[in-house]
Parts: structure tokens; C-alpha cells; sequence
């Protein structure tokens, strides 16, 4: 792919960019599908209101680049620093939505994403240290060893979410919604037992 470059409403399908290098690049309303980014490198680029399906950004390193009302389905999305990313003016909403994607080894840490969707996806030992995830939805999510903490969950939805560990006592969690049994998870940091009626 050619560096300095605007696309826009570009449908891009079945390509592999496995770590390749690609910088400045704009791209508006565009579409990929089935595309191997795994390993690449996206500096400085800019990518709003594209959708994702079945591709595949492991290990991927987005250097200063810019999602905006972004959505992933169904993509793999192991390995990935969101902090390297360009958040800067993008104010109480979160500008990508995940569904049934692969999340685990990510890093969140101290990231304002109020709102963000993370449904049926597996998010095994990823970071949300500090972050701001209020409203956030991780409906059908599978959390197993991921790490919540000093973060702001109010109003978040975890139903149908599983192997969560999450502690009231460190993290903010006022209206926030839990499927039952995997809500008893909340109660460990108390060392209280549950008996069956």
C-alpha cells in the first residue's frame, strides 16, 4: 500500500500488508474485509467512520494514528498497545466499537472510553488500569485474567460477561449491570461465603 494517500469510500478486500509499513495515509468511509495487518506498522494515519470484518491487526503498532467511530467484527486484535494511539480531542465517547473480536494481551491503560463496546469478543489478560469505561458494554464478553482497576465502570454493562474479577472496593461501579452467578465475583475482595438456599 502507497503512503500518503486519501481514500475514500475504497472497499479493500482479501490483502495482505503483513508487516509492512504504512504511514500518513487517510482513509473516510472505507472497508476492509478479510486484510492481514498482523505485524504492521500504521503511522500517523487516520481512519474514520471504516468497518472492519475479519481481519486480522495482531501485533499490530499503530504509532500516533487516529480511529474515529470506527467498528471491528469478528477481527483479531491480539497484542495491541491503544495507547500509542492518537487520542487527543476525542472528548466522552469512544471511537471504536468491538464485536466478536480477539482482544487478549491489549493495553488500555488510563484511556477515556466512555461508551465503548466490547460484545462477544475473548479479552483474555488485557489492561483497563485507570481507565474511564463508564457506560461501556462488555456484554458476552470473556474476561478471563483481565485487569480492572482505579477504573471508572459506572452505568457499564457486564450481563452475559464471564471470568471477571472486579472489586468495588477498587473501582467505581455505581449503576452498573452484572449477570448472575458471575456477579457473586464481586463479593471476593470480601472474603464472605455464599451458601446455596
Amino acid at each position: 500500500m502507497d503512503n500518503h494517500q486519501t481514500y475514500t469510500d475504497k472497499r479493500f478486500e482479501d490483502l495482505d500488508y503483513t508487516k509492512q509499513q504504512i504511514s500518513l495515509n487517510h482513509y473516510e468511509l472505507c472497508k476492509f474485509k478479510h486484510c492481514d495487518f498482523s505485524g504492521c506498522e500504521l503511522e500517523e494515519c487516520r481512519f474514520v467512520d471504516c468497518r472492519f470484518e475479519n481481519s486480522n491487526f495482531s501485533l499490530a503498532k499503530f504509532k500516533r494514528s487516529r480511529f474515529l467511530d470506527c467498528e471491528f467484527y469478528g477481527c483479531k486484535l491480539t497484542g495491541i498497545d491503544w495507547t500509542q494511539l492518537d487520542w487527543s480531542s476525542i472528548l466522552n465517547t469512544s471511537p471504536i466499537y468491538l464485536d466478536e473480536c480477539e482482544i487478549s494481551f491489549s493495553n488500555f491503560y488510563e484511556l477515556k472510553f466512555s461508551d465503548l463496546v466490547v460484545t462477544r469478543c475473548k479479552a483474555h489478560d488485557v489492561n483497563f488500569e485507570g481507565c474511564d469505561l463508564s457506560n461501556a458494554d462488555f456484554s458476552g464478553t470473556d474476561l478471563t485474567d483481565s485487569h480492572f482497576r482505579s477504573c471508572n465502570l459506572n452505568n457499564s454493562k457486564f450481563n452475559g460477561a464471564s471470568n471477571y474479577f472486579i472489586s468495588p472496593l477498587e473501582n467505581d461501579v455505581e449503576g452498573a449491570s452484572f449477570s448472575f452467578p458471575e456477579v457473586l465475583s464481586l463479593l471476593s475482595p470480601f472474603k464472605i461465603k455464599v451458601e446455596d438456599l
